[in-house]
């Protein structure tokens, strides 16, 4: 019994021992790779994938020929100051002393800053020609270092011609401006179509008058066509025969023949005329009033001197 005790025993603590062991070996990590190889050198070569410049980052790439293990790194960004430089001033930038960038250019700890120069630029050459209602331009280019300037030019503006068209009896009128650059035109100042006008002018016959006599004179031949206003004007040809006043009075004022003129001018401009004789006559009573003029002429000519002048008027 003890011995079948011993071996049962013996088993169980054999079993353990297996149990244990495979317990161990299960729950152990796995030894990490260090990228080396035996002798010590890397197990593999970083690789750049993307420069660097001197502001922005690059990356290299290194993977492992071991374990296969890929690892990313970057690389910093950054300038290399190692280059003294002496610039002179000009129209396209300062002048300075300072330490620069071998890589690009860029310099830091300026003296001796000097402002650039003006620019000495070329004569203004038209590049795009201005309309009516757009801007052009215009350029000019520095002689030195190239730079290229650029100004607009301002609008024309229409440059309208007037025409005037009169109205007739079927249309009305109008201004008319267009434009002498472009063509653009427009219409304003519109006038309604004519709705009347003067169409003739009769006097009739001579008229016969005495001395000192006043009548109007007869308009009755006058013809209108239509509704239209419109003026008259009057002129004699022999005022010391015989005038008419802005009314159409006529008065003899000594004896012979005048001809009146009557012209008709309507709101349209047309115009129509006629002339008519005047034939002043002198009565035995006219003859009478003559002699008493002459004989008072004859006594202030005694008492004092007359212009003989106005008796002479009478006789014309």
């Amino acid at each position: 019994m003890k011995k079948l005790l011993s071996i049962f025993l013996a088993v169980l603590m054999a079993f353990s021992v297996v149990s244990f062991t495979v317990s161990a070996e299960e729950t152990a990590e796995p030894e990490k790779c260090t990228h080396k190889l035996e002798n010590g050198d890397l197990a593999g070569v970083w690789e750049v994938k993307l420069e660097p410049t001197c502001t922005e980052s690059g990356i290299k790439v290194f993977r492992c020929t071991l374990c296969d293990e890929v690892e990313v790194q970057p690389i910093y960004a950054g300038h290399i100051y190692n280059k003294e430089v002496t610039v002179e001033p000009s129209c396209s930038g300062e002048g300075y002393t300072g330490i620069a960038c071998s890589v690009c250019g860029d310099v830091k700890d300026k003296t001796n800053v000097v402002p650039a120069l003006p620019h000495e630029y070329s004569e203004w050459t038209d590049k795009l020609a201005p309309t009516c209602l757009e801007t052009g331009s215009r350029e000019r280019t520095c002689l030195v270092c190239s730079n290229v300037e650029t100004e607009a030019i301002p609008a024309l503006g229409h440059d309208y011609k007037d025409t005037v068209v009169a109205p007739n009896y079927e249309v009305g009128g109008y201004t008319l401006h267009e434009c002498n650059r472009c063509g653009h035109s427009f219409k304003d100042t519109e006038t309604e179509k004519l709705t009347g006008r003067v169409e003739s002018l009769e006097l009739g016959d001579k008229i016969t008058m005495s001395y000192g006599a006043s009548q109007p004179i007869d308009l009755s031949g006058l013809k209108i066509g239509g509704d239209v206003k419109y003026t008259v004007a009057y002129k004699s040809s022999a005022e010391n025969v015989a005038v008419i006043d802005e009314n159409g009075n006529i008065t003899a004022k000594g004896m012979g023949s005048a001809k009146i003129t009557v012209t008709v001018t309507d709101e349209y401009n047309n115009i129509v005329e006629d002339t008519v004789d005047i034939k002043v006559n002198f009565s035995i009573l006219d003859w009478f009033k003559i002699i008493g003029s002459i004989l008072m002429a004859a006594i202030e000519i005694v008492i004092g001197g007359l212009d003989f002048s106005a008796i002479g008027e009478l006789f014309k």
